[in-house]
């Protein structure tokens, strides 16, 4: 009987674990590559997955354009399970999802024009708000 008990303990403790960090709603927050994030007060789910492209002027270089980021980002709710791709520096810069509406501020770090960005070091800031 106490190793079912040790068991049952194990698994309770692995599964707290396991859960999934929250952002606020209405204010910002930063998501990082492959690690979902729960909207409080919603049932929806957001997980940063790549940034596809990121033509941002290097902090070291002086620009004409300030360039762009493509971020693409995978969003679950109650039967919607999609993929959506927001800009810093073109449109789409928001998305509505569900009862949602996600924007993207802004995505770091800066680029170096000396210094490559490793995919696990993007972070990407955003707000999401309730649909009227």
């Amino acid at each position: 009987m106490r190793n079912v008990n040790a068991v049952v303990i194990v698994g309770l403790v692995l599964g707290c674990a396991a859960s999934t960090a929250s952002a606020p709603l209405g204010d910002e927050f930063t998501a990082a590559p492959d690690q979902p994030l729960r909207i409080n007060g919603t049932e929806h789910r957001i997980t940063l997955k790549a940034v596809r492209s990121d033509s941002r002027c290097p902090a070291d270089v002086t620009c004409v354009w300030a360039g762009n980021a493509e971020v693409s980002f995978r969003v679950e709710a109650p039967g919607v399970d999609t993929t959506v791709m927001l800009n810093t520096g073109i449109e789409p810069r928001a998305a509505k999802v569900g009862a949602i509406r996600i924007e993207l501020m802004a995505v770091s770090p800066v680029p170096r024009s000396d210094t490559p960005i490793a995919a696990k070091d993007y972070r990407a800031t955003l707000v999401a708000r309730r649909v009227p």
